[in-house]
């Protein structure tokens, strides 16, 4: 969407049908209607600002019922009720916060008393501005003080009173929808983020990145893959390190290895040549004197190819599998 100052600001609409509801008017008949919700998501974050961690959102929501698309010709003659409506009174300055301003903006009742002011007294002179706009902040500020709540009476037809109930209940869902939606978004970016620079030359990735790296990626056990290779993997820590020597040697500008500050816990990370969505990990654990051998995977890409993608990983996979047969085959003989 295009602004008036030419800039580009992002908005994302999503349209939903809800089934068919039923509803009983004050007369006690029964009645369905259909219901689209629109939601419209807005980035109050425009112009995008490096320093701003937080994700503004604002988001609107249109209920509009099937069945009345368009607007009555007539007065409808249902019964409805009256319900007491709560709602702050609104003075002069209303719920504005003139803190809420930026320095270069005056708030609209201010300027309002600055025109008529200039157009009475034809006031030119800065000091008169100056004074009248600081008795104005009296005025205003003396009439926040008296805000009240008033109740008042609004009268609602059975039709209203559903699509009242029905859009507080989409309210409720689609902040939760935005919430879990933002989550997703959040760990999807740190692990592209952490995958980028394990893969890349250009970046170190601290073995506390990859730690995280880790619990958010899919990772699958070798002896659960290849159930075969289970008995034969049960082996103690010892053939675990030598068989991390081979492997490093094997995959001598292709592997990435991160070790715990006291160094009891090491993970050496195996790197396809030419794909990088999934790599070959072996963990050896000092503390528990154990190693693991894992298939680590991302998630694959909406626009990738995923016949092109698991050739890939078979390719990784049987390649690591082969150099541990040849480790075990080698310890044989």
């Amino acid at each position: 969407m295009e602004k008036n100052n030419g800039e580009l600001e992002e908005i994302l609409v999503q349209v939903t049908s809800t089934s068919q509801v039923y509803y009983t008017d004050s007369q006690d008949c029964q009645h369905t209607d259909d219901f689209e919700v629109t939601v419209v998501v807005h980035n109050l974050c425009f112009p995008y600002s490096p320093n701003d961690n937080v994700l503004h959102l604002k988001y609107y929501l249109i209920l509009t019922s099937k069945s009345e698309l368009y607007p009555a010709s007539g007065k409808e003659e249902k019964l409805g009720k009256f319900k007491t409506v709560s709602s702050a009174s609104r003075s002069i300055l209303g719920t504005l916060d003139s803190q809420e301003f930026p320095a270069n903006n005056v708030a609209p009742e201010r300027i309002i008393k600055t025109e008529q002011t200039e157009e009475v007294s034809s006031i030119t002179d800065t000091d008169q501005i100056e004074s009248v706009i600081e008795n104005d902040e009296k005025d205003i500020n003396h009439v926040g003080i008296s805000t009240e709540e008033v109740n008042y009476l609004g009268y609602y037809s059975s039709h209203e009173q559903l699509m009242h109930q029905l859009i507080l209940e989409k309210a409720k869902a689609t902040q939760r929808h935005i919430t879990s939606m933002v989550t997703k978004g959040m760990v999807h970016c740190r692990t592209s983020l952490l995958w980028n620079k394990l893969v890349s030359h250009d970046f170190v990735l601290t073995y506390n990145e990859f730690i995280e790296l880790k619990s958010l990626a899919n990772l699958e056990l070798l002896s659960n893959i290849h159930p075969n290779l289970g008995p034969l993997l049960n082996q103690p820590v010892s053939w675990y390190e030598g068989l991390a020597k081979l492997l490093l040697l094997k995959y001598s500008e292709y592997k990435r290895s991160f070790i715990s500050p006291d160094g009891n816990i090491q993970h050496y990370v195996m790197l396809h040549t030419s794909y990088d969505g999934a790599f070959m990990l072996l963990s050896i654990d000092l503390h528990m004197a154990r190693g693991d051998l894992y298939a680590v995977y991302r998630e694959i890409g909406r626009y990738e190819d995923v016949d092109v993608c698991h050739a890939y990983q078979k390719q990784l996979l049987d390649g690591f599998v082969n150099c541990i047969a040849f480790y075990l085959w080698s310890g044989m003989v």
